[in-house]
Order: structure tokens, then C-alpha cells, then sequence
């Protein structure tokens, strides 16, 4: 194959119109750019988030699509869809018909089968069905489930995350990536598993740890690439009951939004950190 000849375009920045930011969630959550959603296991990130992709289809959370209900796409790389994801979303109130799942299909003349979507594979084709059902959120969940590299290797991270960042733009949709913490030391941002590139890459961090003291999870906003931080945001997480059919119910966490909050992640990562020293004294 022909390697294609490459040149430097140079645009005059007169040339180029500014324009305000726009955000899914005000302020938090950008259009046209991916966001990064991380924290520890086990603390509720799937079930904020359920609470965020419900207010989505409902039209219901501030920011430039409040009051417009909008398709919200997911691809679900660790929970069951029907175990988890779909009773976690009605527990949460969304509106089903605007919320659906994105998974892979290959066929080789033989037949057809399923598999789980990865940039390497389907990122065309998974473009082209953003586009056909015009959904205006994505949600990865978690973002490494669609890597083919090493997590730890920032050449691989950005390889595949780049192209991420170029067609939410050509887009115009929210990205939210899942992201897990490691059991590391440090500011919040930095326990982050695998390259920084999982930071550098986003537009918006938002962070989520669980407050030991008061069982409410935090939600801090750790980077803005458009304009100032936002407030932290505090949640509690009560089990809900939901119908399964024929008679039958399961039981799944629901978020309930409790208002702003004067405590931070890092102020949550900092204690346990003291915690821990003061236990190996």
C-alpha cells in the first residue's frame, strides 16, 4: 500500500469563529467532547449515571438540552443488560424508548454473531449508527472495555481514544467515559488506573467517591476545559424494587440527588490516606 503524502495546513485564527461551550449537563458534561467519569469500585458510578442518562432522556438536567429529551446510547462492557442495566435505568425513571443499548454484530456469509464493540473494530460502523438513531450521548462504560492496547501505554491510549475526540465533534455529542481509580496515593486525579492520557484527553473530569462517614457519594468536577469548576454534588443511593414480570421484582441501587456539597473527592482520598498511615503506625 502506498504510504499517502502528508503536509501542515497553517489557518490564520481570524479565519476561525469563536463560539460559547454548550454542555449535556451544565457545566459539566460538554458537547462535542468526551468527559471522563472515574472512581473506585463499588462506590454507585453506574447508578449516577443512571440518574444522569435518565434526566438525558427526559430533558430534565440543566444545560443546553434541557427541556429537549434526547436518545442517550450506551455501551455496557461490564453489567448485564437485563440483570442491570435496563431494571438500574427504570429505577432511575428514564424514558426507555431513549435510551438503547450499542453493541457489535459480524457475519462471514456463514452466519452472524454478537460481540462487544472496540475502537479498533467498530468504530466506523458505530459512528454511522450514531448518526441513524441521532443520539446525542454516549456512554462507555467501562472506556477500556473498546481498547485493544495497553492501558498503561500512553501511544496506545491516545490511539485509541483520538479518534474518540474527533467524531464527537463532528457529532456535536456528549462522550462519557467510565473510568476505574487504582489503589494508589495522591491528588484524587492521579489514582486514576493506566496512562494520564485518560486525563489529558478529556475535555471534563468528574470524580466519585463514597464518604465512609455519611454513606452520600461525591460527586466533584476536577477539570474544566471550559470555564470554572463546578460545585461538588452529593447523592445518596437507596436500593429500589423493580418489576421483572410475572410477578416477580429485582432490587437495584437508585440515586437520589441530595444538592451541592462543601466536600470534595480529594478531601474523601486524603482521609482515608490519613487513615491508613495512622493503621501501619
Amino acid at each position: 500500500m502506498t504510504e499517502p503524502k502528508r503536509t501542515i495546513v497553517a489557518t490564520p485564527l481570524s479565519l476561525i469563529k469563536a463560539k460559547r461551550a454548550r454542555f449535556a449537563w451544565d457545566r459539566r458534561v460538554p458537547l462535542g467532547a468526551p468527559t471522563l467519569f472515574a472512581g473506585t469500585g463499588a462506590t454507585g458510578k453506574s447508578t449516577i449515571l443512571a440518574w444522569v442518562a435518565a434526566g438525558l432522556s427526559r430533558g430534565t438536567l440543566p444545560g443546553d438540552l434541557e427541556g429537549k429529551p434526547v436518545l442517550v446510547a450506551i455501551i455496557a462492557g461490564e453489567d448485564d443488560p437485563e440483570a442491570a442495566l435496563v431494571p438500574r435505568l427504570q429505577a432511575a425513571g428514564a424514558n426507555m424508548d431513549l435510551v438503547v443499548l450499542m453493541d457489535g454484530r459480524a457475519e462471514d456469509g456463514k452466519g452472524f454473531w454478537s460481540e462487544h464493540p472496540t475502537v479498533e473494530r467498530h468504530l466506523g460502523p458505530l459512528k454511522e449508527t450514531l448518526i441513524e438513531t441521532g443520539a446525542r450521548v454516549l456512554i462507555v462504560d467501562p472506556v477500556v472495555s473498546m481498547q485493544s492496547g495497553s492501558s498503561n501505554s500512553l501511544s496506545d491510549v491516545r490511539r485509541d481514544l483520538d479518534p474518540f475526540v474527533k467524531f464527537a465533534k463532528e457529532l456535536d455529542i456528549a462522550l462519557i467515559w467510565v473510568h476505574h481509580f487504582n489503589k494508589g496515593q495522591g491528588h484524587a486525579s492521579d489514582r486514576m488506573s493506566g496512562s494520564h492520557a485518560y486525563r489529558d484527553i478529556p475535555r471534563s473530569v468528574l470524580l466519585l467517591a463514597k464518604d465512609e462517614d455519611s454513606g452520600e457519594r461525591i460527586l466533584s468536577h476536577d477539570k474544566s476545559n471550559y470555564g470554572e469548576l463546578q460545585p461538588s454534588l452529593a447523592f445518596a443511593i437507596a436500593t429500589a424494587e423493580v418489576p421483572v414480570g410475572d410477578g416477580d421484582v429485582t432490587q437495584v441501587g437508585r440515586a437520589q440527588y441530595l444538592g451541592e456539597s462543601e466536600l470534595d473527592v480529594q478531601d474523601i482520598v486524603g482521609r482515608e490516606e490519613r487513615t491508613l498511615g495512622s493503621t501501619r503506625l
